[in-house]
């Protein structure tokens, strides 16, 4: 099964539509990685639910100790999202992937434009609850998005698809679901940001009442 297939109905429907072709070798260092994501998101589950890390809602009133000093959200997420998913995920495509086709690159395409908003726009636009974070959060964060990025690259740029692939319910069904999902997202953000905006606004006039 590859992407030399010649007839799109003999490889429509199968159930594997596509080939991981490297070494033995590479295979088996790839999912010792996914091996090691897995292993690394159980831990943080786990973790998390005996003592939160102090983000978001568990933020505290002051820096925790052991989580080093504080730096800006904005400064934060666009390292842990845009270095990681972006600079890093478009190394590893080109500079180590093998085979490069146009699934690949559409699947590149959906994966960037994901965290292109998500690790540079985003951070730029949003009015965070908290505009600063623990230097320690950043660091956590910057393992496992480079482990992700790189078994999703890797993946992507060495897998070979059938050439009828993009006539697959599949792919087409994955599609429609990114495209609603980023639409949704984006509507949830603008909500997000509306809301602060308000809720800023109305801090700022009680604040000015007060010293009338």
């Amino acid at each position: 099964m590859s992407n030399s297939t010649s007839n799109g109905t003999d490889s429509l429907y199968e159930g594997l539509p596509y080939e991981f072709d490297v070494s033995t070798a590479r295979l088996w260092v790839h999912f010792a990685f996914v091996i090691l994501g897995f292993l690394l998101a159980v831990v943080t589950y786990l973790s998390q639910c005996s003592e939160p890390a102090p983000y978001g809602k568990h933020t505290p009133g002051e820096a925790k100790k052991g989580w080093g000093p504080m730096i800006p959200q904005r400064l934060a997420h666009m390292t842990s999202d845009g270095l990681c998913c972006v600079i890093f995920f478009l190394l590893i495509f080109f500079l180590y992937g093998q085979h490069r086709t146009y699934t690949s690159y559409t699947f590149l395409g959906l994966w960037q434009l994901h965290y292109v908003h998500r690790g540079l726009l985003h951070p730029l636009l949003m009015r965070y609850s908290k505009t600063h974070v623990q230097l320690g959060i950043t660091a956590g964060t910057v393992l496992p998005n480079l482990l992700y990025s790189f078994i999703n690259s890797d993946w992507i740029s060495s897998a070979v698809y059938d050439d009828y692939y993009y006539r697959d319910p599949r792919f087409i069904i994955g599609i429609v679901l990114f495209v609603a999902g980023f639409i949704i997202n984006r509507w949830a953000d603008a909500k997000l940001r509306s809301m602060r905006r308000s809720s800023s606004d109305k801090g700022r006039e009680l604040h000015e009442s007060m010293h009338v």
